[in-house]
C-alpha cells in the first residue's frame, strides 16, 4: 500500500531541522567560551540564564551549596544527598522570583501554588562524587527537539567546578602569604611586609616629592599582656 508523503514537507521540515541544529551548536559554542573567562559563580550562572532565555523555556533555577563561594581549600560537599542546611538559591531568570525564594521551602511552597499545570525538570551538580546543588528548568520545550540539554549542563558544571579548583589555590595562596607577612600571634605585619609592601611605596613617594614617615611602636613585656 502506498503511503501519501509530502515531500515538500519533509523537506523543508529537514532543512529547518539542519537550521536549528547549526544554531544550536554555534550557542552552545558561544556558551563554552562565555562560561570559561567567567571570573565569579554568579557570572556563570548568568551567562547560562542568557543562554536559555533563547530557548524555549519558561525559567531557570540555580540551587548550589553556600560553602562554593567560600572555595576553602578543606572544603567538603556532600556524597550522599543534600545538606538542606546550606542549599540557597542563587539564580532564578525571573527577578521577581529571586528576590521571593532562598531556600527550598520557599521553592517547594512556590511549585505548589504556581507550578499548577507546569513541569520541572531538576538535575544535580556534581563536582565528581560530591553534590553541590541543583538546577531546576520549568516547562523546558526545548527538550523535545534534541538532547543536547546534557552537554549544556555538563559545560555549566565544568565551568563552576575550575573555578572552584581556582579560587581554591587563590585562598591557599593567600594564607601563605599571610603566613609569610604576618606574625603568627598577632597578626601584624611583620618586617618582611614591610620590606616588600611598604618600603617599595615609601620610596615612591619620596621620588615624587611627597613627605611622610613610619612609625614603630614597641611594648616591652608584649607576650605577659598577650597572655593576659
Amino acid at each position: 500500500k502506498r503511503l501519501d508523503v509530502d515531500f515538500r514537507q519533509f523537506a523543508r521540515e529537514s532543512i529547518i531541522g539542519a537550521v536549528q541544529d547549526e544554531l544550536n551548536e554555534a550557542q552552545f559554542l558561544d556558551l563554552e567560551g562565555a562560561v570559561s573567562h567567567c571570573k565569579e559563580f554568579d557570572e556563570i550562572f548568568k551567562v547560562a540564564g542568557e543562554y536559555f532565555k533563547h530557548l524555549a523555556c519558561e525559567d531557570l533555577y540555580f540551587f548550589v551549596d553556600d560553602r562554593l563561594y567560600k572555595a576553602d581549600i578543606n572544603a567538603e560537599f556532600p556524597k550522599a544527598g543534600y545538606d538542606w542546611t546550606h542549599i540557597r538559591m542563587v539564580y532564578a531568570m525571573n527577578d521577581m522570583i529571586n528576590n521571593k525564594i532562598s531556600g527550598i521551602n520557599e521553592l517547594v511552597e512556590f511549585f505548589e501554588n504556581d507550578g499548577n499545570g507546569s513541569y520541572y525538570l531538576f538535575t544535580p551538580i556534581h563536582f565528581e562524587d560530591q553534590v553541590v546543588g541543583f538546577s531546576v528548568l520549568k516547562n523546558a520545550g526545548f527538550l523535545e527537539d534534541g538532547s543536547f540539554f546534557y552537554d549544556v549542563h555538563n559545560t555549566i558544571v565544568k565551568a563552576l567546578s575550575s573555578l572552584f579548583s581556582r579560587k581554591q589555590l587563590e585562598n591557599a595562596n593567600k594564607h601563605l602569604n599571610d603566613v609569610y607577612m604576618k606574625d603568627l600571634l598577632t597578626g601584624v605585619y611583620n618586617r618582611v611586609a614591610f620590606g616588600n609592601e611598604i618600603a617599595p611605596d615609601i620610596n615612591k613617594f619620596h621620588a615624587n616629592g611627597t613627605a611622610c614617615a613610619l612609625s614603630f611602636v614597641d611594648a616591652d613585656d608584649f607576650k605577659k599582656i598577650n597572655d593576659e
